[in-house]
């Protein structure tokens, strides 16, 4: 009989570095007001999960956000899940590349999240340049041959760009 394998995904910190319109965690005007901090994982935590997502044969780990690459052991935690013979994955918004940058070959797959196919993604992440930041990621991961994907929200304000959105992946190399 052949055991199923589980993929999980992991949300290790709220931080994020951005105001995305569609997201909860870039409502941090909100989040000041009530006085809420970002919640965190601690890494005593993370390490005793690992032999448990072990036990429910889980093989691939997928880290979400929050923007998990803000996590202060975000390099270690990858490191332990590698050794324990997980397949990475990472979705980022491409602002922390040089995080992770030396550390490229612990991933399976890296991908960006970019909603429009220009610089409204900027207007809609809350950061004027993190469309050219996205692109330029995805450059670089593509150019190191990594996995990649282009990660895309779609919403009533840009499922018109799909076709665009598309053409920027294939332009820019993407595998996903």
């Amino acid at each position: 009989m052949i055991k199923k394998q589980y993929t999980a995904g992991l949300s290790i910190t709220e931080k994020c570095n951005l105001k995305c319109g569609h997201c909860y965690i870039g409502q941090k005007s909100v989040w000041k007001k009530k006085r809420y901090l970002p919640k965190e994982m601690t890494l005593d935590k993370i390490l005793k999960l690992i032999p448990k997502l072990k036990q429910a044969n889980v093989k691939r780990i997928n880290f979400g956000g929050g923007e998990s690459t803000l996590h202060k052991n975000f390099i270690d935690i990858v490191k332990k899940l590698y050794e324990e013979d997980m397949k990475i994955s990472l979705t980022t918004n491409g602002t922390t590349y040089s995080i992770y940058q030396n550390y490229l070959h612990l991933f399976n797959d890296i991908g960006v999240s970019i909603d429009f196919p220009d610089e409204r993604h900027s207007t809609f992440r809350g950061n004027s340049k993190v469309f050219h930041k996205g692109v330029k990621t995805l450059e670089e991961l593509s150019k190191k041959g990594i996995k990649t994907e282009l990660v895309t929200c779609l919403m009533k304000n840009n499922y018109r760009d799909l076709p665009k959105i598309h053409q920027l992946a294939c332009d820019i190399g993407v595998d996903m």
